[in-house]
């Protein structure tokens, strides 16, 4: 059980790391270089690819490879991409090369969010329904440890070493639970029967969509919770560098 607790923990961390430095850390660095609010803003708009990834999802449930293990496959793919779409950020100049920033943090913004599903998918087949609730708390404190370290652990490197080796940072960190990935899950456990994936279609979303109780949660009470703690806090960043805070 805990080594299944630990690479939930690691999956989970690792791909709040990108987005803890996009949007902590990245919003600090372009508004002191005198970037607009609105193009900053057009980096925060990217967090819709977390609120659409259950449009895509199905085809992760649908397509894998069998010999890799259906999610495990998925895993290694998503995070070595990731890795690479943050490498290919070091040389980047984030003031003078703003398409091209915009255009990397979109790929991995979207191939984190994609593997959030593959992640979710791998707990719900390796843990018993028993473990679930200490796996979702175990998911939600990993969360907020990648956004802690992205944004303010890499914020006060950067500060100090540079954009270089703050992301070179940011790439190894984001590629550790590669390992894990490789060497402890079993690849049978994440795999699917033929019977399994020919289930999968996008009606399975519609249906969720049908149980009852579920509009309430969906339509009222989750997007006002979201928005009441996004909005002050993708403003907290940009006013406190306006207000004369260093980034350190």
């Amino acid at each position: 059980m805990k080594a299944r607790y630990v690479l939930l923990a690691s999956l989970y961390t690792s791909q709040f790391l990108p987005l803890g430095f996009f949007y902590i850390a990245l919003t600090a660095v372009l508004r002191r270089e005198g970037v607009s609010l609105e193009r900053i803003g057009l980096i925060h708009l990217l967090a819709i690819l977390w609120v659409l990834k259950s449009l895509w999802a199905p085809l992760i449930d649908r397509y894998g490879w069998q010999r890799l293990g259906h999610y495990r496959g998925w895993l290694i793919l998503l995070q070595g991409l990731m890795v690479l779409g943050v490498i290919g950020l070091i040389p980047i100049d984030v003031v003078t090369q703003p398409v091209l920033l915009f255009v990397l943090v979109a790929l991995i913004a979207l191939i984190s969010a994609t593997q959030d599903v593959a992640v979710d998918a791998v707990a719900v087949r390796l843990l018993e329904v028993s473990e679930r609730g200490p796996a979702n708390g175990i998911q939600i404190a990993a969360g907020n440890l990648g956004f802690i370290i992205g944004g303010g652990g890499l914020l006060l490197m950067y500060e100090h070493l540079g954009w270089g080796l703050a992301v070179s940072a940011l790439a190894v960190l984001t590629a550790a639970p590669l390992f894990l990935v490789i060497k402890y899950l079993n690849p049978a456990a994440t795999s699917r029967s033929e019977d399994e994936r020919s289930r999968v279609s996008l009606a399975n979303i519609g249906g969720f969509f049908k149980q009852p109780g579920v509009g309430r949660w969906i339509w009222l009470v989750v997007p006002f919770f979201y928005l009441g703690a996004a909005i002050p806090h993708k403003l907290i960043t940009p006013m406190l560098v306006d207000g004369g805070w260093t980034l350190g």
